[in-house]
């Protein structure tokens, strides 16, 4: 979870990377990671049980969860250089999206 600004403490040669990087001085950086991590871990809730998987070519990946207090998560993965619509359905409900271009975004449904 935290390295040095080499990424050590080394168990490998070229060091690790990490969701938080410790700087000499005390201080340390959040990298990108840390807030992915974060906005996962706020859709999918412990218990929660996987609803499905979806990929649209090679441009956006989904997942959806149900957790426990009834609520959808999706996680959706746009890895193109450009927006890419998406169209979540469940329940007879369409939900029509623009994901933002190299983004992960998440989505959470109150039913």
């Amino acid at each position: 979870m935290i390295v040095d600004r080499t990424g050590g403490p080394r168990h490998v040669p070229g060091g690790f990377a990490a969701p938080i990087v410790a700087e000499e001085d005390g201080t340390y950086t959040k990298t990108i990671s840390y807030y992915y991590i974060c906005e996962i871990a706020k859709t999918i809730q412990p218990g929660a049980i996987r609803m499905g998987i979806s990929t649209y070519g090679l441009q956006a990946e989904a997942a959806a969860v149900k957790n426990t207090d009834g609520s959808v998560g999706v996680i959706l993965l746009n890895q193109e250089k450009r927006k890419v619509p998406v169209a979540i359905r469940m329940n007879g409900y369409l939900c029509q999206l623009e994901l933002p271009e190299e983004t992960l975004s998440t989505v959470m449904i109150h039913l």
